[in-house]
């Protein structure tokens, strides 16, 4: 299995896996991130200092990683920062059954008009909320993540103001934003991911949500997915992947959003906002609003 494929599903776990810890400040994060990719299983990174604004980095591997290699990567990334090397550390981690332990962890959630929750609670929902039932699995999105709920946030928002006709979800994982976009305003909704097993994933879940009739899901290269091809243009985007990929596809997100239309931008620290925003400020898009969570940042914009 090839590391894209991997890190396409956060619940694959190979029979051994190292921990590479570096604490860091803020600032330094991205770049540190951005130079083990090629490794990378899974990264994270949370503050442990706030007085020091200390924060640490955290990047999982199948492969022992050596340190004279570690120390060369940090090395370089100090170099071109100009800062002094930052501590880190190695360990050898026993293997989990990731899925079991997401679940004993996951309870459920309010997010804006939103109840998010696993089929492991047995309590009903409350009438006030639209449930969503989404379990520990092989595609990215359970609600937990300050990404998922920071766009659920922002869909309860823009509902509050407006209906939409056409949405699009771009990079669906787990078919959450979909099935919570098709439940919000009773309208089918496109859902696309370039890794087919999120695909299953989201039929699953729309299956299970009884949305199956609101939502359309199918593998394919982003905006030149079939699908959306045909379907296009949309009055609400929405695009929960990572910093880089959303700058890159700005160009097409502009092309394919209706006038007057909604996009919805998530994935992004708060540190890539100006990047983010620059890359749709140069299509013609501008900031409605943004929300913060835990670091993370969506951003709401229009044409």
């Amino acid at each position: 299995m090839s590391i894209s494929a991997i890190k396409a599903n956060p619940f694959y776990q190979p029979s051994r896996q190292w921990q590479i810890r570096i604490f860091v400040e803020r600032e330094m994060a991205p770049a540190m991130e951005e130079t083990f990719e090629d490794i990378a299983l899974a990264t994270s990174i949370f503050e442990i200092n706030e007085a020091a604004s200390e924060w640490v980095l955290e990047i999982l591997t199948e492969t022992s990683p050596e340190a004279l290699d570690m120390k060369a990567r940090i090395a370089l990334v100090s170099g071109l920062l100009a800062i002094p090397m930052p501590r880190f550390e190695i360990s050898l981690l026993e293997p989990k059954d990731w899925v079991i332990e997401v679940e004993r962890s996951f309870t459920p959630l309010h997010i804006g008009r939103f109840y998010v929750h696993g089929s492991h609670v047995g309590t009903k929902p409350p009438q006030s909320k639209i449930a969503l039932q989404v379990n520990a699995g092989a595609a990215f999105g359970s609600g937990e993540h300050a990404t998922t709920s920071g766009c659920l946030l922002a869909l309860s928002n823009l509902a509050k103001r407006r209906k939409f006709l056409k949405p699009l979800d771009m990079g669906c994982g787990s078919g959450i934003l979909a099935i919570a976009m098709g439940k919000l305003w009773n309208v089918p909704v496109i859902g696309t991911d370039i890794d087919p097993v999120s695909i299953d994933v989201a039929r699953g879940n729309a299956l299970r949500n009884q949305a199956q009739t609101l939502s359309q899901f199918a593998a394919g290269d982003g905006y030149n997915c079939n699908l959306v091809r045909r379907n296009a243009p949309f009055d609400l985007i929405v695009a929960n992947i990572l910093a880089r990929p959303l700058m890159k596809m700005a160009p097409d997100l502009a092309a394919n959003l209706a006038p007057g239309g909604i996009a919805v931008l998530s994935g992004l620290l708060q540190s890539q906002e100006r990047m983010v925003l620059s890359a749709h400020h140069a299509q013609g898009l501008t900031l409605l609003s943004r929300i913060h969570q835990n670091g993370w940042s969506v951003l709401v914009l229009t044409q």
